[in-house]
């Protein structure tokens, strides 16, 4: 692929969004201390896309990146695990990431603001069936999710629905709940 491929590919994704890369085998970041540093710019992800063989790129979640929160949905049993939750509501359309495996999906959400101060949990995970691969998992701060790249299984992530074409939805009210703890 090409540098140009490559950059078309990051003008898809906001300035604003903190962007790490990730190893294609374990999908973990390459650097240390990541979720601390100062956000890479996109010409420095090109650089490891180029340079050092990185194949995969994540988002970190949390302010960092403008209050981005990642909703990771894996295997058949999550999406229903997310309706109980949400007391019978569907996902809001928002930007939505495939790996290629079916029934893998990663749905991102703005949280305003104002909530980013009682969020103090970093992330929620609900087993949603016996199989332990199936879960629903709900990232804020500290966490990455690929958005980009080469998956374990050989598969491509790609946009369901981009930053590009569609806006990003307002985290619904019920996942910041609990990713809150109140007095």
């Amino acid at each position: 692929m090409t540098q140009t491929f490559y950059e078309g590919v990051l003008s898809d994704i906001p300035s604003h969004w903190a962007l790490t890369p990730l190893n294609s085998d374990t999908k973990a970041p390459f650097r240390q201390g990541w979720q601390s540093e100062d956000p890479l710019s996109q010409e420095e992800i090109l650089r490891w896309i180029n340079v050092k063989d990185c194949h995969t790129v994540g988002v970190r979640t949390g302010e960092v990146s403008g209050g981005l929160l990642a909703v990771d949905f894996d295997g058949e049993s999550a999406y229903g695990k997310y309706i109980e939750l949400s007391d019978g509501n569907k996902p809001d359309p928002s930007i939505i990431i495939v790996s290629g495996v079916p029934n893998h999906m990663q749905v991102l959400y703005q949280v305003p603001q104002e909530y980013w101060g009682q969020m103090t949990k970093q992330r929620r995970s609900f087993m949603t069936s016996k199989n332990p691969l199936e879960h629903l998992e709900f990232r804020w701060r500290n966490h990455q999710s690929v958005i980009w790249g080469l998956h374990p299984s050989g598969r491509y992530y790609s946009w369901l629905y981009s930053p590009r074409e569609y806006e990003i939805s307002i985290c619904p009210k019920f996942i910041i709940d609990l990713l809150s703890i109140y007095d």
